[in-house]
């Protein structure tokens, strides 16, 4: 018998498809997201910027270790204009301009992320008041991070070692993201809970309890907890072809043209790009001038819904069509590959990913580039109206984050149409992989291997 689910209420929007089907819905905040640390941020900025009487601010950088700066950067922007700011470049000189910086603990149980801003004035000066009126907004979360902490078994060394300042970000997917590191959810799931197949829609002949909803769970945290200490922690599936782990079945590759290439490319023109493990990173070596893509590999029976990123920014944020833009997510049939070529502008033209420098890119509004950047590939339940979600959904999905069913972009070879699907929130399996940029026209070139 299944568990009911503690869920909020399901949306309908509307989506695109092309051999993968799009799905990717703002998902509702709840404490420990990255989602709602950024609401927070804005929220305590806004605030300060009224008493303050201005209404203008600028980013002045998002520091993140895995690079997906630029992303987060997009995200808080988003907010601050929700909250009625006027978000603008440093070089405009507003009044104040923001200073981020996010912060991993792989070693605390769960791993944990935290983000800290602070808020300088047009003269360099910390603004303190702001400081101190961040750190009472997020002091809650993270006494609660130690209580809970306290009650794991945690020894008081250890939560003594936690953050004392910044929001605390303690959603597995999240913090996986933030570590850019590939993650195997689903087997982790799979072994922890004795259950099987739970990709499936319609599986409920598995029975499970409260009792397999607090072992997924578990299994979810421990699966970014091994994978954040691993040396290898993905499956080098060959030369060219990587996944979360052996037994996974979605793998992802990297085409590239020649770096000289002068026309516009053509998919003869792509050629598969070996991925090496740098550190415990997977890495493509990529060049600047070329023009890559990403083709997933879909090797289980259900069809999925994939959530491609460029250095945290989804490769869906360019594209006209507002309810594609809304989901984020492409349909992949089952036993099926799609090739992304880039970002999608409308359902029939792309605006191919290419290493340019700084400014020269289709991307550069989004955010200045960092010298290494990541690609993340996530891929997620989706299942047609009238079935019953994956066993791995029911399970993880009490959460609290929204499903969401709208019409999605389905990829096949180069068709992209419209199909009206369920999506899920919690991945089956997060795969990175990273690169390096041109350096930027303003900077020394530096012949040091990337880290």
């Amino acid at each position: 018998m299944s568990l009911p689910l503690m869920r909020t209420t399901i949306f309908r929007i509307t989506l695109c498809v092309t051999g993968i089907a799009l799905s990717s819905f703002p998902s509702e905040s709840f404490g420990g997201t990255l989602q709602e640390a950024l609401k927070t941020v804005s929220f305590e900025v806004a605030r300060f910027l009224r008493d303050a009487g201005q209404r203008q601010v600028a980013i002045d950088g998002i520091d993140v270790p895995n690079s997906t700066d630029r992303g987060i950067a997009l995200q808080l922007t988003k907010f601050l204009e929700a909250d009625s700011l006027n978000v603008v470049d440093v070089d405009e000189f507003p009044p104040f301009k923001i200073v981020g910086e996010v912060k991993n603990f792989p070693d605390a149980d769960p791993p944990i992320s935290t983000i800290l801003v602070t808020l300088k004035d047009s003269n360099g000066q910390e603004a303190k008041d702001f400081r101190f009126a961040f750190d009472l907004a997020t002091k809650g979360g993270r006494e609660l991070l130690e209580e809970q902490l306290a009650l794991n078994g945690s020894t008081p060394a250890q939560i003594e070692e936690l953050p004392k300042e910044g929001a605390v970000i303690d959603d597995p997917t999240d913090v996986a993201e933030l570590n850019g590191r590939p993650v195997d959810f689903q087997r982790a799931v799979e072994e922890r809970t004795g259950l099987r197949n739970t990709i499936a829609p319609n599986a409920d002949s598995q029975s499970f309890g409260l009792a397999e909803v607090r072992k997924a769970q578990e299994a979810r945290d421990g699966a970014v907890s091994s994978a954040l200490k691993a040396q290898t922690p993905f499956a080098q599936k060959s030369e060219t072809r990587i996944a979360a782990s052996d037994t996974s079945p979605f793998e992802v590759e990297i085409l590239a043209t020649a770096p000289d290439l002068t026309s516009d490319p053509t998919d003869a023109d792509y050629s598969l790009v070996g991925i090496v493990q740098r550190g415990p990173f997977p890495f493509a070596e990529l060049r600047e001038g070329q023009h890559y893509s990403v083709r997933v590999h879909n090797n289980s029976d259900h069809p999925v819904a994939v959530e491609l990123t460029i250095d945290g920014i989804n490769s869906l944020e360019l594209c006209e069509v507002e309810s594609f833009k809304a989901i984020g997510k492409y349909v992949v049939a089952a036993r099926g590959k799609a090739t992304l070529k880039g970002w999608l502008k409308n359902r029939g033209e792309w605006s191919t990913f290419q290493l340019t420098k700084q400014g020269q890119s289709v991307a550069a509004e989004l955010g200045r580039v960092q010298k290494i950047g990541v690609i993340g590939v996530s891929f997620y339940p989706t299942w047609e109206e009238g079935e019953e979600e994956p066993l791995f959904e029911k399970l993880l999905a009490s959460t609290g984050k929204s499903i969401g069913t709208g019409e999605g972009a389905k990829v096949s070879a180069n068709e992209i149409r419209d199909v009206v699907r369920n999506f899920g929130t919690e991945p089956f399996s997060i795969v990175t992989v990273r690169y390096r940029n041109p350096d930027p026209d303003d900077l020394p070139q530096e012949d040091e291997e990337a880290n």
